[in-house]
């Protein structure tokens, strides 16, 4: 990746990427390539109070993430500590934010800026409110704020840089970012690219070079009805040159489809996780909880925001009587 700083020079290509509405509009059930990913393990996250996950990457072996409320850090899965019996898996940090520059103007209105700001002074979401992350090679993570609409590098000793200017006007002009608070999601980096998830309403895909001049590909979603849920995107990972994307709302996995195959309405194959047991299941709420994604040779590992709802049947071992488990979980899939 050759991503520096100067975000003002950058030169973006931004590709938005909506799936065709033929596509949009398949059943909320079992996909026309469809199949079901199979449990190995599921684990309640331990360790840390008040963990709000955004996000899922391998960086330098082990899994991480960041969380909602937590500006100045970055968690990691400590694997090796799970304790498959009482299906828990603790979680320390990984790496200290030490230094973040000034970050890069928005284009919110002066209404929409001061909303972000109440929501921030009552404190439903940090300053940044990171909602993705990922890793290259050389251990340099890269968060994704949906506050800012930009893109942080952070090198390994825990220094930020900003490397995209805000892409809150490219993307409103594209007619992505119409939703309060359903922006960016997911974050991958691909063929050279930095590829990001606009979450829902319209969801898409954004792409972003360093090289390549300014596209936009747009194009509406089904009308839904009350009881349907958007159609959305929230985690992105790239496996064997494959870029595969989350969709919370539908609980699956699908592979992302190049542009002429998009344009083409080419289907992608999908992979579901939606017939899991009750036990990793939590309290209805608006959307669904699977909030990161990391796809693996042997595995795909999913984690959740739970945003403090209670698990529907956890094990008696795991909580305490009449108290509800509130904690995230991570779940361990394997390919079919």
């Amino acid at each position: 990746m050759n991503f520096k700083a100067g975000a003002p020079q950058l030169a973006l290509s931004l590709l938005l990427l909506l799936l065709p509405v033929t596509m949009w509009c398949l059943p909320t059930g079992v996909h026309a390539t469809e199949t079901r990913l199979v449990l190995t393990q599921g684990y309640a996250l331990t360790g840390i109070d008040g963990l709000q996950p955004s996000g899922l990457a391998r960086c330098q072996g082990s899994l991480v993430f960041v969380s909602d409320k937590h500006d100045d850090r970055i968690f990691q899965v400590v694997l090796a500590q799970a304790d498959a019996q009482q299906q828990t898996v603790p979680v320390t940090q990984f790496r200290t934010l030490k230094t973040i520059p000034a970050p890069p103007l928005s284009e919110f209105s002066v209404w929409q800026q001061s909303k972000r700001t109440l929501v921030e002074f009552i404190g439903l979401a940090g300053g940044y409110d990171w909602e993705g992350i990922t890793c290259d090679a050389q251990g340099n993570a890269y968060l994704v704020s949906e506050y800012y609409f930009a893109v942080l590098k952070v090198s390994p000793d825990g220094h930020g840089q900003w490397i995209t200017p805000s892409l809150y006007a490219q993307g409103v002009a594209a007619g992505a970012f119409q939703r309060d608070n359903a922006y960016l999601e997911g974050i991958a980096l691909w063929d050279e690219d930095i590829w990001l998830a606009v979450e829902r309403e319209p969801r898409g895909l954004i792409q972003v070079s360093a090289a390549h001049t300014a596209r936009f590909r747009v194009q509406a979603g089904p009308v839904l009805s009350e009881q349907e849920l958007p159609w959305d995107y929230t985690g992105l990972s790239v496996w064997q040159n494959q870029l595969y994307v989350l969709e919370r709302n539908h609980h699956r996995v699908c592979a992302a489809q190049p542009v002429a195959q998009v344009a083409a309405d080419v289907m992608s194959p999908c992979y579901s996780f939606a017939h899991l047991p009750a036990q990793w299941g939590f309290e209805s709420g608006p959307y669904g909880t699977a909030e990161g994604l990391v796809v693996e040779d042997h595995a795909l590992w999913i984690i959740t925001d739970n945003n403090g709802k209670a698990r529907l049947n956890p094990p008696p071992s795991q909580t305490a009587a009449d108290l509800p488990d509130t904690r995230p979980v991570l779940l361990q899939l394997a390919w079919p």
